[in-house]
């Protein structure tokens, strides 16, 4: 086997630092399939759903890896891969200062993100529906608690938003949360091992999260 080891002696910090010279490993996660309605829209555009580039990756040295293809290839042309990488110690993984949302943008928090399965759908007497076969799916979910002046607040749903389960969101999800893309097909494996390696990541470099951040 060839190998490219490269000329680089500058010392890497935090998660740029390989976890092996030379090298970095990876788990490679299959992409989850289009909804009935994504295929939908798009066929509308002319567009089709292709999983062959993309990809999602968790690194050994403490990020995510993506290339996020997926509903972006055209029948008509080509288009560029879409690659980008999450480092766990910079945002928005990192435990650094950062705005709260709408209503209270003038308000800052400091808290690390969870990552979580999101069951989406919603309830409907007593019974949770989902008419769009979305199923469940990762999310980001930026505070446990909400920031001030709201700190008394969890960011999930209960049965007093769903009118006890009447109709509603899904008791127990995120009501603020970020999507993550693309989508692992299996979503409760992807949280596991991407909640192992933020813990690793933490151990390595420092700086851990507060327990109930880490225990979803």
């Amino acid at each position: 086997m060839v190998q490219f080891p490269g000329d680089r002696v500058t010392e890497q910090q935090g998660c740029t630092k390989l976890a092996e010279k030379g090298a970095i490993k990876v788990s490679s996660w299959e992409l989850k399939d289009p909804t009935c309605c994504e295929t939908l829209c798009l066929t509308l555009r002319c567009s089709t759903w292709d999983k062959s580039r993309g990809y999602l990756y968790i690194r050994d040295n403490g990020s995510f890896e993506m290339n996020d293809t997926n509903g972006m290839h055209s029948c008509c042309c080509v288009v560029q891969d879409n690659i980008w990488v999450e480092n766990f110690d910079r945002a928005p993984w990192d435990d650094a200062c950062k705005p709260a949302p709408p209503p209270c943008c003038c308000f800052c928090y400091k808290g690390v993100p969870k990552i979580e399965v999101m069951d989406l759908g919603c309830m409907c007497c007593c019974m949770h529906c989902d008419p769009c076969c979305c199923g469940k799916r990762v999310v980001i979910m930026p505070f446990e608690m909400f920031p001030p002046p709201c700190c008394c607040c969890r960011n999930r749903v209960n049965k007093c938003d769903n009118c006890c389960e009447l109709c509603g969101g899904v008791t127990g999800n995120p009501k603020i949360f970020n999507p993550f893309i693309p989508q692992p097909k299996d979503p409760a494996a992807f949280v596991e091992a991407a909640q192992l390696a933020l813990a690793q990541a933490v151990n390595r470099h420092g700086a851990p999260p507060d327990a109930e951040e880490m225990d979803r």
